[in-house]
């Protein structure tokens, strides 16, 4: 039978970084009431007043998701 298949063997000579330790921070999810964080957030900016969401550009908003959940789980954390 003819095949196109063959064996390819090498060696690379290549050195390995050593391992570095890198600090992770992570909140105790354990520790979240659902019911009180949800509760929160419907009285949030991000649920509250729609309206006022309309005239902010896509970066605005992001910003505003991005400090209110921060808010909020800060608060629940605390």
């Amino acid at each position: 039978m003819i095949s196109d298949h063959a064996l390819v063997r090498f060696t690379l000579s290549v050195k390995k970084s050593p391992l570095g330790v890198e600090w992770i921070t992570r909140r105790a999810w354990s520790q979240l009431s659902p019911d009180l964080f949800a509760s929160d957030l419907v009285a949030s900016k991000l649920c509250n007043d729609l309206d006022v969401l309309n005239d902010l550009s896509v970066d605005d908003l992001a910003n505003v998701y991005c400090d209110v959940l921060t808010d909020l789980l800060d608060r629940h954390w605390r």
